[in-house]
């Protein structure tokens, strides 16, 4: 396993020059050939380069004038176990994530979506959400993620839809994610942020009908209408099965 100095060099490294190459790597950082794999690896995790394919280098994500913000996002990479020469710690990542609903002009349902950019399911369709930063709570932190991703202010209330936990949900690691609910009046136009391609309105029926949302989001969003069948018994979404 890298150790975060060596992750931070080599994210300097393939940024700075826009190539994001194993063996340069190596003679670099003076690794050897599969450790630069798994630094490289590593800052694919981070989404900063691409993952491992036949190519004889990694697509680079950023730019040098991004640096900063790309050594930022290893220092917060909470999915690695941070190694040095004395200790090994595992780290369990702390999320948020926020199902939104409105109504349009019929009153159909429509929940807030993002595609998501970075890796693991990159151009996947997900719930806004993300880390939850020292300093905050797990709300505090949803309606951070939801402004960032979305360009939304969260409704006055959030609702806690309940807490993620189960073995596997993340790819990369051990993620335990708390989950809100928020209801708007009107559909507002989101602008989706740097860590998303795109953000939108999707019908509520056409999303409980896929199976091909990211992490466990689909089981957070059907939970979510439990709360709101519970508390509005006028709560009706039928299912859209005419997507695959």
């Amino acid at each position: 396993m890298p150790t975060q100095e060596q992750l931070e060099q080599a994210a300097d490294l393939v940024v700075s020059t826009q190539f994001g190459s194993a063996s340069m790597l190596e003679l670099k950082l003076k690794v050897t050939f599969a450790e630069s794999h798994d630094i490289l690896d590593q800052l694919a995790e981070c989404g900063i380069v691409s993952r491992a394919s036949e190519a004889p280098a990694r697509e680079v994500f950023f730019k040098p004038h991004q640096l900063d913000e790309v050594l930022d996002r290893v220092r917060k990479n909470r999915m690695s176990a941070v190694t040095d020469t004395h200790t090994t710690t595992d780290h369990i990542a702390y999320t948020a994530d926020v199902v939104l609903l409105a109504t349009d002009a019929d009153g159909k349902w429509h929940v807030l979506m993002i595609e998501r950019k970075y890796e693991p399911f990159a151009a996947q369709i997900a719930l806004p959400g993300g880390y939850v930063e020292p300093g905050e709570n797990a709300e505090t932190a949803a309606r951070r993620e939801l402004n960032e991703e979305a360009g939304i202010t969260a409704p006055l209330q959030l609702q806690h839809i309940g807490r993620y936990d189960t073995p596997g949900r993340d790819p990369r690691g051990p993620v335990v994610s708390d989950a809100y609910l928020g209801v708007l009046d009107h559909l507002c136009r989101p602008q989706a942020g740097d860590d998303a391609y795109g953000a939108e309105w999707m019908p509520l029926a056409t999303i409980l009908s896929l199976a091909g949302l990211a992490f466990d989001h689909l089981r957070i969003v059907t939970d979510a209408c439990g709360l709101m069948t519970a508390a509005h018994p006028d709560f009706q979404v039928t299912l859209d099965y005419s997507r695959p």
